[in-house]
């Protein structure tokens, strides 16, 4: 009970850092990566150290190649370290899994005042004959069906 609202404190400081600063202190993740390993040896003994060890390497392990992509920030990579620090290895999948989905939907809520879809692709002839509205003169006999683009934004 402790080590999860430990955990909240810590996470709670680091949206508040994020929407502040734009970024995470570095001294508030060694801070909570610290009493991970102080919560892990306490509940498992010298154990804890090998899983601490491990949860805090598997966010770097994964998710290295993102990083080198710039898909995925070093920030959060720290921050899922220090997650790690306090959750098993499976809560921590849990937790990474938890953060990606509601990062996916809170990237698609812009879209859907807008539509999620975009509208269906134009006929393949308009192209072409858009191209030869160009070629014609406004003064041109020639009836056109497609308005010209001087005249349409004039």
């Amino acid at each position: 009970m402790l080590k999860s609202l430990t955990l909240l404190l810590l996470l709670g400081v680091a949206v508040w850092m994020d929407v502040q600063k734009g970024r995470i202190s570095n001294r508030l993740i060694v801070f909570g990566i610290g009493l991970g390993l102080m919560f892990q040896i306490t509940t498992y003994g010298v154990y804890g150290v090998f899983l601490f060890l491990r949860n805090i390497s598997f966010p770097v392990i994964l998710f290295y190649l993102l990083f080198l992509m710039h898909a995925l920030g070093a920030g959060d990579i720290k921050l899922f370290s220090m997650i790690g620090s306090f959750l098993s290895l499976k809560g921590l999948c849990h937790c990474i899994g938890y953060a990606f989905f509601s990062g996916a939907v809170w990237s698609l809520l812009p879209k859907a005042g807008s539509g999620l879809f975009p509208s269906p692709p134009e006929p393949a002839c308009r192209p072409l004959r858009w191209t030869v509205n160009l070629t014609l003169p406004s003064t041109s006999p020639i009836p056109s069906v497609w308005p010209t683009p001087w005249r349409e934004f004039q």
